[in-house]
């Protein structure tokens, strides 16, 4: 199962990264990161999918390591961007650089993108009274 999820999804980021290698325009270049990045992240969904059964086995492993707050919340809106863009939701990441957590970089970015998902999917429009 996971060689059939995983080779045609490395196909596609390949691609991608030589789209993105390519005198295409910027416009094509910033829509092949697009895919690189969805890409990456759905390659990362299909590694934790194959997780669940681990854990159900009760043989997943978790690697725990200090991680740099700020890079995962980085990379957790690059990879919601267009979500978040798409509900004209305005975000900054106002995280210290400094802030060392001690966790799996993974699950927590998984955490994070699956909050700012469903943040950007069930924001409200505020509504102005006068």
């Amino acid at each position: 199962m996971s060689h059939e999820l995983r080779t045609p999804m490395n196909a596609i980021l390949g691609f991608a990264q030589i789209l993105e290698l390519e005198p295409i325009g910027a416009e094509a270049v910033d829509f092949a990161n697009e895919i690189r990045c969805a890409g990456n992240h759905l390659l990362e969904l299909i590694n934790e999918l194959l997780d669940l059964s681990r854990i159900e086995t009760g043989k997943l492993v978790t690697v725990l390591q200090p991680v740099k707050l700020q890079e995962i919340f980085d990379d957790a809106i690059q990879l919601t961007q267009p979500l978040i863009t798409a509900n004209h939701i305005t975000l900054h990441n106002q995280c210290d650089p400094r802030v060392t957590v001690l966790a799996d970089p993974t699950r927590l970015k998984q955490i994070l993108v699956n909050l700012l998902s469903n943040a950007a999917k069930y924001n409200r429009p505020r509504t102005h009274r006068g």
